[in-house]
């Protein structure tokens, strides 16, 4: 793997990324970043065995190039070394090289790092199809649903399924539901689909989650029987 990307972007990704790695990882290999650079792009994916963030740092962006001179591979790296080292360089255009499939050097102009980098296929496989196509929701919608019901979530951990917000989907209605049972919080909005589902998403995962939203006008939405798929952007 090698490749010359913009560093703002290659940023950007990685703190996007990073919301999903563990501070203590019950796997060490989650406490990295993969980094799969192929057609698509750089693309970079976190994962804590919860919550798996997936991004893409493109090729092109409008008129501008981010990644020139690619030759494709992957690696795991430290996702909070990488990102520390990355903010701390000067250079617009940083070089990402892989060497021996152990070292992953980054460098500028004026600065040269190696860090040590796992092979890529020892990341745990990522399954993000979804059998039941999506949803297009707007993300307005998603955010009140989780900002007027998260607060009643339950914070203990003795009764899981209290610590996360239920949300079930039926004639033409979406609805966020949160209880700990002293205090319960509804709030319904309403979809363009017939869509049905239920599904409990741990609060404290999707105030993450919405945070992620930026300015999205839309997110596409689809729940299966063990996961939650949110993608945007």
């Amino acid at each position: 793997m090698r490749c010359v990307i913009e560093k703002e972007q290659f940023i950007k990704g990685l703190t996007m990324v990073s919301k999903a790695i563990p501070q203590k990882a019950e796997l060490p290999i989650l406490s990295n970043v993969k980094l799969d650079l192929c057609e698509k792009g750089l693309v970079l994916i976190g994962s804590d065995n919860n919550i798996i963030i997936s991004t893409v740092v493109p090729y092109m962006i409008d008129e501008k190039e981010i990644i020139r001179n690619a030759q494709f591979g992957e690696t795991c790296v430290q996702c909070k070394l990488v990102l520390e080292v990355v903010r701390h360089m000067e250079d617009e255009y940083i070089t990402l090289e892989l060497v021996d499939n152990s070292i992953l050097k980054i460098e500028d102009s004026k600065a040269n790092f190696k860090l040590n980098s796992i092979r890529g296929d020892e990341y745990p496989q990522i399954d993000l199809t979804v059998s039941n196509g999506f949803i297009e929701v707007k993300a307005n919608d998603i955010r009140d649903l989780v900002d007027q019901t998260s607060f009643a979530a339950s914070m203990k951990e003795t009764r899981p399924i209290l610590t996360a917000i239920n949300f079930d989907a039926e004639g033409g209605k979406l609805t966020a539901t949160a209880t700990d049972t002293a205090r319960l919080a509804r709030k319904s909005v309403a979809i363009d689909s017939d869509a049905h589902f239920v599904a409990n998403i741990p609060a404290k995962k999707m105030v993450d989650i919405v945070r992620s939203f930026e300015n999205e006008e839309f997110v596409s939405v689809a729940v299966s029987d063990n996961k939650a798929i949110f993608k945007f952007g």
